[in-house]
């Protein structure tokens, strides 16, 4: 069986699809709600708590392995573009995968991890208030190590040597 949907009418039906949850699956559900409708504005709170809590976990739990973002993508097999992103950006939503490799790496259970990462609705309540609990707590306040300054410094030489005239 073979579907012609053409561009023009995709670009017809954005407009229907603000508020819905899409997603690739059965064409059965396009333009259906999502079967948990949550405000936009408490959404996007708990979804930027998530991956920030998820991001400083990772951090943390990266530099109490004494790993660099290189080391630790090697082990868990990841890209080290995806944790530079996971551990600094909020609003990034991290690979499935990235989030399963890390749990292995952190021998941690993958649904746990999951639920934290904020790619699933649910997890109990105790679990997302020690994971903000966490966040809050953990941010480093750590002298910088002598590798940490020798990196930082040359990556200001090339921040200064690259800045516009």
């Amino acid at each position: 069986m073979q579907l012609n949907i053409t561009k023009d009418w995709f670009l017809n039906q954005a407009h229907l699809e603000e508020g819905l949850e899409i997603g690739a699956g059965a064409l059965q559900h396009i333009g259906r709600p999502a079967l948990r409708v949550v405000p936009a504005a408490e959404s996007s709170i708990n979804t930027i708590s998530q991956h920030l809590t998820f991001g400083r976990f990772v951090e943390v739990m990266r530099r109490k392995q004494g790993w660099t973002v290189s080391d630790l993508a090697i082990v868990a097999e990841v890209s080290p573009e995806e944790l530079l992103v996971i551990e600094g950006d909020p609003y990034h939503e991290p690979e499935l995968s990235t989030v399963f490799g890390l749990a292995k790496t952190f021998n941690l259970p993958a649904k746990n991890l999951v639920k934290m990462a904020g790619l699933t609705q649910g997890g109990s309540s105790r679990l997302r208030e020690e994971s903000v609990r966490f966040a809050a707590c953990s941010e480093s306040k750590e002298p910088l190590t002598e590798e940490e300054n020798t990196a930082l410094q040359a990556f200001l030489k090339v921040i200064v040597e690259e800045s516009d005239p």
